[in-house]
């Protein structure tokens, strides 16, 4: 990575840039989704395994909440997306200067949390997340529909948690190289 902006540490500046992008990319893909493929339709990209299809989630993951009345899911949606948002920004302040992975990991988070946000405002958004990517895994076997920002989320919590794992790993004495012998 170039070096921070005037004024903006390096962690704040792989943070915002990574935050940026994820929401950037998920809305430019979502709005590409609304704009050509009507809701409940689909477009193969690998018949049989992979498709884009526009789906709307009016709930969290795996519908969670998705029966409950709008301005309930609006209220406990926004609440949610601000309480992790300050969390996010809390543990950046205590990432180590100079660190990059960590706030780039947050960053992913961040911008996947603000991209679904946005879908469920209701003068931005529809109250609704929209989902397209969709794989048939096997025999009928289907991963539910998701979007850019859900995968951005849990890429940057599995870099999070491997960092963590890792970092644990080294408090304890344990060299990544020893583990291996």
């Amino acid at each position: 990575m170039t070096d921070a902006p005037a004024g903006l540490a390096p962690k704040h500046a792989a943070f915002a840039i990574a935050a940026l992008a994820t929401a950037a990319l998920d809305r430019i893909a979502k709005a590409c989704v609304v704009h050509a493929i009507e809701p409940g339709s689909s477009v193969d990209v690998v018949r049989g395994f992979f498709s884009i299809t526009h789906v709307r989630n009016p709930g969290a993951a795996f519908g969670f909440l998705a029966s409950s009345s709008p301005e309930l899911r609006g209220m406990l949606f926004a609440t949610a997306a601000a309480a992790a948002l300050l969390v996010i920004l809390v543990h950046l302040r205590a990432v180590a200067r100079g660190e990059r992975r960590e706030p780039v990991a947050l960053g992913l988070v961040a911008g996947g949390a603000v991209g679904n946000a946005i879908d469920r405002l209701p003068l931005i958004g529809s109250g609704e997340v929209v989902d397209f990517l969709y794989f048939d895994l096997w025999q009928g076997y289907a991963w539910p529909h998701f979007n850019l920002a859900d995968v951005a989320i849990v890429v940057g919590v599995v870099v999070l948690l491997v960092d963590m794992l890792a970092r644990e790993a080294v408090s304890r004495g344990i060299d990544a190289d020893e583990s291996r012998r």
